[in-house]
């Protein structure tokens, strides 16, 4: 067989005449089993490679798709969260989906005159609505007091823009379109609009008529007056707000949206009376009694002063320029000093319930008409109010106290049946991120489906509405710091302030991290570490002067120079050789980080006050 097999590959393949096997052809044969081999592994493993390359197409294609699903659903998710700012909302006239508004408005009323962050505090009502709505923790005001912030809230814009320096001017009215102002397009949007209560401006008719189809019943000052008993009775003024309110609301058109700002004196003072806080008896002996009596038992304690309003060593580490002839020290006397706090507070928390009672019974008429489920509600107030704090009260200056207002904001389109199941995960929910006053005029336009103009500073408040258009163009993100400013004088430097020595001018930057203040008449800066130290007790550099160069230098050296001028670093002698850049102060901070920290504060504060000054959104 083996020589049958050898002449037939000689025959057939081989040129040799002589017949013979020779290993050439055995090696040729080899290679072409080899070639044949590796063409066939060649051809399964490209199959392979193929069946591979398309399952991994195939499965990149599936994984795109569920890539592109949810951020669909994350699209749609933010969309239902979001609100579009001024610039993105056309005017809409469909009548059925505009809200009705009333803005609860408060005077003197800090952050923490609420039950829902303070248990000595009674008022069910407004915290029910913190639960079914959204409570802002981080809301300031640009200014605060009274009447800038009033101007604030029609205008959306800081003091250094509506310069309605003094309550008897008239800048509200001509700094800017008074027509395009909160109030006047409301009203000129078909709404049918009215104030009751506090006003705090002048009460021009050409004017107002533009702004309110109801505006004669303003009052404030006083917590009792018989000026509308007409027979001599006297009536508290929480009880006006709320009966005048409910006027209002029965006897508007029924055929037209509404809306109304309530404004509440209370928790305002009664200033140059010599009880300053005047509630109802009822309210004071029921939730806020003095004794233990057999009625009021378990409603008595005694209510623990705030920290800083305990000691008097926060008064005296206030700045050099603070004396007994500031107006909140002055106002301090009589009113929250040590030996008359405790009645004092308990007074204004007992009208602080007046107020919240008030709410609950023009809250309750809007059900009895059946527009509660279309009316949006907003508890905010102008201002803080310091009670006693670094021997202070009242408002002006750059304190937590003051600077922080509550503001509750209550959607129904949140509590509707069809709400997505997002929108209503917010409902009883804290937000923390920054929100300002001037955010409110262009929100509550949001809510009439009007077009903010373009000169008001704020933004729509985010986490609230749905979307107000079927575009969302700009999205805003959450402030990370803001610019607060108490002047009377020229908004750049404060020349002209008229209340030098006795309610000094002062501008701020706001962080959630830090405050840097800067007393501009008296050129003194001051930095709070503002996440640590939440009630403003230790100034950073002040401090820094006392450590390195003994208690009274602050009072000649305002501005935090150098830190190479005052302290050891190469051994040059000085009588403060111990002090190192590295020594860290009693909140944490080391010297030098606090430095590079400060001068980026600056820095930052020099840029958003000219952004502020300029008219720009913030």
């Amino acid at each position: 067989m083996l020589k049958r097999i050898k002449t037939t590959i000689s025959n057939g393949n081989n040129n040799n005449n002589n017949g013979n096997w020779n290993c050439d052809d055995s090696r040729n044969l080899k290679k072409k089993n080899r070639n044949r081999k590796k063409h066939n592994n060649k051809k399964k493993k490209n199959s392979n490679i193929n069946n591979n390359r398309e399952f991994e197409l195939r499965r990149q294609h599936e994984l795109i798709q569920e890539q592109q699903q949810e951020l669909k659903k994350k699209e749609q998710e933010q969309k239902e969260e979001e609100t579009t700012t001024d610039t993105d909302t056309d005017d809409i006239n469909d009548d059925d989906e505009r809200l009705n508004i009333i803005l609860f408005y408060a005077d003197d009323w800090t952050m923490n005159v609420l039950g829902k962050l303070n248990n000595d505090v009674y008022t069910p009502n407004i915290d029910n609505m913190a639960d079914e709505g959204i409570m802002f923790i981080n809301n300031c005001v640009t200014t605060s007091v009274c009447w800038i912030s009033r101007a604030t809230l029609m205008t959306g814009l800081y003091y250094s823009k509506h310069l309605q320096s003094k309550p008897h001017v008239n800048n509200i009215f001509t700094s800017v379109n008074w027509n395009h102002t909160l109030f006047p397009l409301l009203k000129a949007h078909d709404y049918y609009t009215g104030i009751v209560g506090k006003w705090h401006a002048p009460n021009i008719v050409e004017y107002m008529s533009s702004a309110f189809n109801e505006f004669s019943k303003l009052y404030f000052g006083e917590h009792w007056s018989d000026y509308f008993s007409g027979d001599g009775t006297l009536e508290h003024v929480t009880e006006l707000n709320k009966r005048h309110s409910i006027d209002f609301l029965r006897n508007r058109p029924k055929d037209k949206k509404f809306a109304l700002k309530v404004s509440f004196f209370a928790t305002h003072a009664w200033d140059g009376a010599e009880i300053s806080y005047q509630p109802m008896n009822a309210t004071r002996q029921q939730y806020y009694p003095d004794n233990a009596t057999m009625d009021a038992y378990n409603n008595y304690k005694n209510i623990q002063p705030p920290k800083t309003a305990a000691d008097d060593k926060y008064w005296k580490e206030l700045p050099w320029f603070f004396n007994e002839q500031t107006a909140g020290r002055v106002r301090w006397r009589n009113r929250f000093e040590p030996h008359i706090w405790q009645k004092n507070i308990k007074d204004l928390y007992s009208m602080a319930t007046e107020v919240d009672f008030a709410i609950g019974e023009i809250i309750q008429e809007l059900k009895k008409q059946k527009v509660y489920n279309n009316t949006m509600l907003l508890f905010t107030t102008d201002n803080g109010d310091l009670h006693g704090e670094h021997g202070l009260v009242e408002k002006w200056y750059p304190f937590e106290e003051s600077i922080k207002v509550p503001l509750i904001i209550v959607d129904p389109r949140m509590l509707s049946d069809d709400s997505s199941r997002s929108k209503k995960k917010k409902i009883g929910t804290i937000n923390k991120e920054f929100t300002l006053n001037i955010d409110l005029a262009p929100t509550i336009l949001g809510a009439a489906y009007i077009k903010s103009p373009n000169f008001m500073q704020g933004h729509v408040i985010k986490k609230r509405q749905r979307k107000l258009h079927k575009r969302v163009i700009n999205k805003q993100p959450w402030r990370t710091d803001w610019y607060y400013e108490w002047n009377m004088g020229h908004p750049h430097n404060a020349s002209g302030h008229e209340q030098e020595h006795f309610i000094d001018a002062a501008f701020a930057l706001i962080t959630k991290e830090w405050k840097y203040i800067y007393w501009p008449q008296k050129q003194y800066e001051q930095l709070y570490h503002r996440s640590i130290d939440i009630y403003d007790e230790y100034d950073i550099i002040q401090n820094y002067y006392i450590l390195n160069q003994g208690p009274d230098y602050h009072r000649e050296h305002n501005i935090f120079q150098p830190l190479e001028e005052y302290m050891k670093i190469n051994g040059n002698g000085n009588d403060n050789s111990n002090f190192s850049i590295t020594k860290t102060n009693p909140i944490g901070d080391s010297i030098q980080s606090t430095k590079e920290i400060y001068n980026t504060l600056k820095t930052r504060f020099n840029e958003l006050k000219q952004h502020v000054q300029n008219g720009y959104k913030v």
